[in-house]
């Protein structure tokens, strides 16, 4: 079997910006040469389940069986994201998505492990007391995993599920697990997923994948939208 990319758009909610940030991943997925998938939970309210079992705080772990006979690599990418198409003109400019070990960018701010998450995998995780603070830690909000990465996940999730999560769901545990299972991943440039968007001058002159990732950075995006170029096949 040919080797095949699926790119995995994760909405939760019904948010208003997704007529702008959703076409623009397709427009992503095309120039990847991708297969495109989206999955939302559009029931999402804020507060309203036990993180642990909601669906949507787990859709990006929890629908991976139905791609995973099909596709070698799985592109996951949360809905808050916008292409920056002045600087991904080609596969070339998104090429460590497509290729390699599993890969992830380090979260915003210091993007090492710190005492809540270090505590929470001591008290609550299997072989907490590997992890401690200052190591890697990585937002999930754009995973470029391979098939036996994804397949591990997805076993590791169904067999504790439900995870006890207190903070950053899927997040949380995908560092975890990396930590706990010793996970080979690559580091992704922070362009690929920058979430820095209110540094305006470096987001429009470096940033490839703008992620707006918690609720303060979410009124940038249709500021984004008016500014950053569509995608060719999205041109007028």
């Amino acid at each position: 079997m040919a080797n095949k990319t699926l790119l995995l758009i994760v909405a939760v909610g019904d948010a208003g910006y997704y007529r702008m940030t959703i076409p623009r991943l397709a427009a992503l997925g095309n120039l990847m040469g991708a297969d495109i998938s989206i999955v939302q939970d559009a029931g999402w309210e804020e507060g309203a389940h036990d993180y642990s079992v909601a669906t949507h705080a787990w859709l990006k772990i929890s629908q991976l069986p139905r791609f995973l006979p099909d596709y070698e690599r799985i592109v996951a990418m949360d809905a808050d994201i916008l292409p920056h198409f002045e600087n991904v003109r080609s596969r070339d400019d998104v090429a460590p998505l497509l290729a390699g070990p599993t890969a992830i960018a380090r979260d915003h701010g210091d993007g090492v492990t710190d005492g809540v998450f270090t505590d929470w995998c001591r008290r609550r995780m299997p072989h907490g007391e590997r992890v401690s603070e200052g190591l890697p830690y990585y937002n999930s909000g754009i995973m470029a995993m391979t098939r036996e990465f994804a397949r591990h996940v997805f076993a590791r999730w169904e067999e504790l599920h439900p995870v006890p999560v207190e903070r950053y769901n899927d997040q949380d545990f995908v560092n975890w697990l990396i930590i706990a299972d010793s996970l080979l991943i690559q580091e992704l440039p922070p362009e690929l997923n920058w979430m820095e968007p209110q540094r305006r001058e470096q987001t429009l002159g470096t940033a490839k994948l703008v992620h707006f990732a918690g609720s303060d950075r979410k009124p940038l995006i249709g500021e984004y939208h008016e500014i950053l170029p569509l995608a060719p096949n999205l041109r007028n």
